[in-house]
Order: structure tokens, then C-alpha cells, then sequence
């Protein structure tokens, strides 16, 4: 009886991957010679030298070219002289300034503002307004709250600082309410360095003189460092203080927040 021979182990084969299409043929335009080059002139090999009187035939008439050239330069040389060209004129640039001497978004904003304060607030804003967004008051619906002893409220923004207008009952109660920064100020010393010492200072714009002070204190919900700069007038029972984020606004830093006043106040 014959033994059956074993079948070889079937190798599996890779798959047949078909080569990849030949790239289409490009438009016949595409395979046209491209035309000349544009490139600098060409340099023209010069004649060969005359001789004889071909060399005087020439020499005259390069002359008789050059003094026509010549003359006609010099005429034109005259006339560009004793008639100079008018210079280019330019259209004057759109005017930036009104009679106020405030550009048109600024003066837009003082109107805006003007009608938000009043009483003796007016002058202790009035420089900050042409500068300010969203100011809202105390005797709007919607408007800032008012706390103990205080009359009237404005609450403006520049950017991300609030800019706040406070009218009190008195002198007395304008000075409680600065007591509590004084304490702040203490405070900030320790976790907020650069914090000045409170001060007296007349504004940039001259309209008060009074108390200056820096301090920090915590957000309501504890989540936030804050920072504050509170000035006042020494006469009048108002106040104005600037507030903003002491990290994501100012990068802990006093300078900021200390130019904006500089510059508005």
C-alpha cells in the first residue's frame, strides 16, 4: 500500500499591491516652451570703427546731437527754474480734535457721562468721563447699590478696572469709609508688595486735593486678590477709588493701575 505524500505547507502570500497611477498627462499648454525672458537689455556688440571720412561724418553729426541735446536740457533746466514745479499736494488728514480739543469717541463718551453725576461728584469726575464705558448710577434701575452713609453712587469701567464716584452723607462718613482702607493698606503691605504709604495729593487735572491711598483686600467670595487706589476731596464729602484684578489685570503689579490715575485724575 503506497503512502500518501504530504502536501507542502501552505506559505501565505502578501497581498499583490497594484503599482501606483502613472500622473496624468499635463494640458498641452503646459508642455509649450515658455517665452522669452524678461531680463536686463541686452548688451548690443558695438560697429566696427569707422575710418576716412565716415570717422568725420560721424564725429559732426554726434556733435550736432549733443549740442541739441545740450540746448534742450538747458532750456528745460531754465524753465524748471523760473517756473519750479508745484509741489504735490497732500488732502489734509481727517480732523481727530473737536472745538474741546477732544477726539470724536472721547467727546461721544463725556456725553454719555456727563448726565450720570452730579452734586459735587461733577467736579471729582469730570476729568474721567471722556474716558469711560458702561457708567451707570445709583438712581438708575440696574445701577450700584448704595452702602452705609453714602448718597449717590457712580459705577464706570476702563477696560478691566472699575472706576467708582462716591457722594456721602458728610465729611465724617466719607472718612469711616476711608478708615477701613487705611487697615487695607496695613494689610497689603504684607502680600502686595510696592504698596505706598497713604498721602495727600492734588489731582493731574488740579480740581481736588486731598487724601491718596493704595490697598488690597480680598473679593467676596475669597477667590480673588484685588487691588484699590482711593482719592478724595479734602472739602467735600465724595471719593473716588479705581479697583482691578491684582494678578490678571495688573500682573501684581502698582504701576498700572497708579498711571491711570495720573493720567485721568
Amino acid at each position: 500500500m503506497t503512502t500518501p505524500v504530504p502536501e507542502p505547507p501552505t506559505v501565505p502570500q502578501p497581498p499583490i499591491v497594484p503599482p501606483p497611477p502613472a500622473p496624468p498627462v499635463p494640458p498641452p499648454n503646459l508642455w509649450q516652451e515658455p517665452g522669452p525672458a524678461q531680463g536686463p537689455p541686452r548688451i548690443v556688440p558695438s560697429s566696427p570703427r569707422p575710418t576716412g571720412s565716415r570717422l568725420v561724418t560721424g564725429l559732426l553729426v554726434g556733435l550736432l546731437v549733443g549740442l541739441v541735446l545740450f540746448g534742450s536740457a538747458g532750456y528745460l533746466a531754465g524753465a524748471n527754474l523760473a517756473h519750479p514745479a508745484p509741489a504735490a499736494s497732500h488732502a489734509p488728514n481727517a480732523p481727530t480734535a473737536t472745538a474741546t480739543g477732544l477726539p470724536v469717541f472721547e467727546r461721544n463718551q463725556l456725553a454719555l457721562n456727563r448726565d450720570k453725576v452730579k452734586g459735587d461728584l461733577a467736579l471729582l469726575a469730570s476729568s474721567w468721563l471722556p474716558y469711560l464705558s458702561s457708567c451707570v448710577n445709583s438712581e438708575e434701575k440696574g445701577g450700584p447699590k448704595l452702602n452705609a452713609g453714602e448718597a449717590f453712587r457712580v459705577g464706570c469701567k476702563y477696560g478691566g478696572v472699575s472706576v467708582t464716584f462716591v457722594q456721602y452723607a458728610s465729611v465724617s462718613d466719607r472718612d469711616k469709609s476711608r478708615a477701613r482702607r487705611v487697615q487695607w493698606n496695613t494689610d497689603a503691605k504684607q502680600t502686595m508688595p510696592g504698596v505706598a504709604d497713604p498721602t495727600d495729593k492734588r489731582t493731574t487735572s488740579g480740581n481736588t486735593h486731598g487724601n491718596y491711598l493704595e490697598y488690597g483686600f480680598k473679593s467676596n467670595d475669597d477667590s480673588r486678590v484685588l487691588a484699590g487706589l482711593w482719592w478724595d476731596n479734602t472739602d467735600t464729602p465724595v471719593a473716588a477709588y479705581l479697583v482691578a484684578d491684582w494678578h490678571d489685570v495688573l500682573g501684581e503689579n502698582w504701576a498700572p493701575l497708579r498711571d491711570l490715575w495720573q493720567r485721568y485724575s
